[in-house]
């Protein structure tokens, strides 16, 4: 039982009356000390013992112990209780509905509310009997935070729901049944898809996408970090609310952010993941069983060979592998991609050319022959870089060979027959 105190274990002693530490934060009055309880506590004799904890901190006795200090008195009698510094708010209040000047209601309401709230919460039946109030007074006087205990809980369902768990998965994380997670999600999907929202702010009308800037909502620093406004358009174009997005490529989460805020699905995975809702997996050796059924498969590999060495020491990692090797694995991921795809879902590649001495390796005209293998070709959007990829040599080289730099990436669409 909640209210039972039986199980601290207590000595008594006596003790300096100087010794005893009162800490207001962790004793249950909030307007000060009562003058004329000490004025009767200073005549009293045979007052009960205070009750203290094993760190000297005061658990019951304020108004004896101010009466013993006004009286200037060296040593008070004490019970030394095993009670947690964590714990003395709730025992104080225990033993003060037995005996000495009770509570005000602004105290109670103060308590109810801290009891309901702090690390140890505790019941509303419980609150209400200890401070001796009713139930409904308990209930009102926590209400809003009950609601955004509510509101937190179903914040949070729906996160877990986002990143692809099973409603039994988030009822067990979440500690509440698998039909109130269920009632949750209904409730969200519902309200969603009455608004349906607008189109992302970075709506792009052409076949050519550009962005001067990063969105800083979407994704952590990392190599190769795209703008999260490239995944805004492909999901608005290419996805409906709720849809499963795949990533093999998670890097620094920016998809896993925009799907989060355009209320889709996500599975993210990387050889080196970097954050908690990126799970680790080495796509040159598949997709994991739960990415089958995705709506979309968004790849943002590394460009071949331009940041060798800077995402993972991984011998299988795409820029750490020769050209043809390079080619191999995403001719194996398109082929792992078709057969997680839902029949018409879409796999979208975002891939820049490497260009090296003078030699350009379109990336994108030879991968897409191998996508050709396996999808039907649904569209080609040009994205340029957001910032200037070549130093002043790169130019100087250009000029001197007669060859063109490259500033653009290609965005390949394709749909699943």
């Amino acid at each position: 039982m909640t209210l039972d105190l039986s199980h601290y274990t207590k000595t008594e002693k006596t003790i300096g009356v100087a010794d005893v530490i009162f800490d207001q934060e962790q004793y249950p009055r909030d307007e000060g000390f009562d003058q004329a309880t000490v004025d009767q506590y200073g005549t009293a004799l045979n007052l009960p013992r205070i009750v203290i904890n094993e760190n000297m901190k005061l658990v019951d006795g304020y108004h004896r112990l101010i009466a013993r200090r006004v009286g200037q008195q060296e040593t008070i009698d004490a019970e030394v209780w095993n009670v947690p510094d964590d714990d003395i708010m709730w025992v104080s209040v225990i033993l003060n509905a037995r005996h000495g000047l009770q509570l005000s209601m602004r105290s109670k309401k103060s308590k109810a509310r801290q009891f309901y709230s702090n690390g140890h919460k505790r019941s509303i039946d419980d609150i209400a009997t200890v401070l001796a109030a009713s139930k409904g007074a308990v209930s009102n006087w926590t209400s809003d935070l009950r609601q955004k205990e509510r509101d937190a809980e179903k914040e949070r369902v729906w996160d877990l729901w986002l990143g692809c768990k099973t409603q039994q998965e988030i009822a067990d994380i979440c500690g509440i049944s698998q039909q109130l997670v269920a009632k949750n999600i209904k409730i969200t999907t519902e309200f969603i898809n009455e608004k349906r929202g607008n189109p992302p702010d970075s709506l792009q009308l052409y076949t050519v996408w550009k962005f001067q800037t990063n969105d800083d909502r979407y994704g952590i620093k990392y190599p190769g970090r795209i703008p999260g406004q490239i995944i805004e358009n492909v999901l608005y174009y290419y996805t409906d609310l709720f849809a499963k997005v795949v990533d093999p490529f998670g890097g620094g989460g920016t998809t896993v952010d925009v799907c989060k805020e355009m209320n889709r699905r996500y599975l993210a995975y990387d050889i080196n993941p970097v954050r908690d809702d990126i799970i680790e997996n080495d796509i040159t050796s598949g997709f994991p069983k739960a990415a089958k059924g995705a709506d979309l498969v968004f790849l943002d590999p590394p460009y071949w060979a331009q940041k060798q060495g800077d995402y993972s020491a991984h011998e299988t990692n795409l820029a750490n592998l020769p050209l043809d090797g390079f080619y191999d694995a995403m001719a194996e991921i398109f082929k792992g991609a078709k057969h997680i795809l839902s029949p018409g879902g879409v796999i979208a590649l975002i891939i820049g050319p490497t260009q090296n001495d003078g030699v350009v390796y379109d990336h994108a005209y030879d991968l897409s022959k191998r996508m050709e293998k396996h999808f039907s070709f649904a569209n080609r959007i040009i994205v340029p870089y957001t910032t200037q990829q070549v130093k002043g040599y790169h130019v100087a080289d250009a000029k001197k060979g007669k060859y063109l730099l490259k500033l653009h990436r290609d965005l390949l669409i394709y749909r699943r027959n």
